[in-house]
């Protein structure tokens, strides 16, 4: 090399170096520019919420709101190493379940690109989701029940009797015998003769025994008193009062408590009318 290509050199290096140097500028501008690039972010929670395409994921910092997209990746993993296991349909980023999540920024929303999470978190995520949708179905079943009970109580004290009849059972049985269809037939046809008469229907159990079985059974005799009524007594389904089965509890102030098992084995039609109806009008 001469003297001249050294020299040459020597003035190009200061240009190579300005030219890196603004390459470099460019870079960092676009970088910084809003829109052209988005900074990733990790998110370590347990979901607590799920609200459209948002979860809620509960941090050391508090909460965050993540907007799960279709073009988010959600996996699981297994063992100790973490290694990847299947992927998850979106549906699957359930309350309670831990999760790591990558994200961007995109504005003011936080967009997940990736979520993954244990196979065997979610398992247990899911194993508590049932046992929390059984509770609420046992609990709106008892508030039901409830106000069942409570209407009841309330409406009981707007009827007076008018007479009872006992239909009574084999034990362990839910049959009507003969006798007690002629006993139904008999109270239904005077029953008919009473102005807006109702018919209030207790099923009973003896106290031997299981105390969910005779619930059971209590259940099911008045639902035999009450269908036999309606298909072969022609009484009208607006003319009896919600049934009730006491299993083999006891009645407070009851007007004819059984003595024996055998009379606990029965079903209890009482016909009443409302005591509005024997008010005489005001002149």
């Amino acid at each position: 090399m001469t003297s001249a290509d050294l020299a040459a050199d020597r003035r190009s290096a200061p240009s190579l170096l300005t030219a890196f140097a603004a390459l470099a500028l460019f870079v960092a501008m676009l970088l910084a520019a809003p829109g052209l690039a988005h900074a990733q972010n990790t998110v370590s929670g347990l979901i607590i919420q799920r609200i459209g395409p948002t979860m809620v994921v509960r941090t050391g910092a508090g909460d965050v709101n993540i907007t799960v997209t279709p073009a988010t990746k959600i996996r699981g993993t297994e063992g100790v190493l973490g290694i990847r296991g299947q992927d998850h349909p979106s549906t699957d980023l359930i309350r309670g379940l831990p999760v790591q999540v990558t994200t961007v920024q995109d504005g003011a929303t936080l967009t997940a690109t990736d979520v993954t999470f244990k196979e065997s978190d979610f398992t247990t995520a899911q194993q508590i989701a049932a046992g929390l949708h059984t509770t609420q179905q046992q609990v709106a079943a008892n508030s039901q029940d409830i106000s069942q009970n409570a209407q009841r109580i309330s409406e009981a004290g707007q009827y007076a009797m008018v007479s009872r009849t006992n239909v009574y059972f084999g034990v362990g049985s839910a049959a009507i015998t003969q006798v007690g269809k002629q006993d139904l037939q008999a109270m239904a046809a005077n029953a008919k003769t009473v102005p807006g008469f109702r018919l209030v229907i207790v099923g009973r159990a003896s106290p031997t025994g299981n105390a969910a079985v005779n619930q059971r059974l209590s259940d099911q005799r008045a639902a035999a008193v009450q269908n036999y009524l309606l298909t072969e007594c022609a009484v009208l389904p607006t003319n009896i009062l919600p049934i009730t089965g006491l299993g083999d509890q006891s009645v407070a102030q009851d007007p004819n408590p059984p003595l024996t098992d055998a009379q606990a084995r029965r079903v209890t039609v009482t016909v009443v009318v409302s005591k509005a109806a024997q008010i005489p009008p005001t002149p």
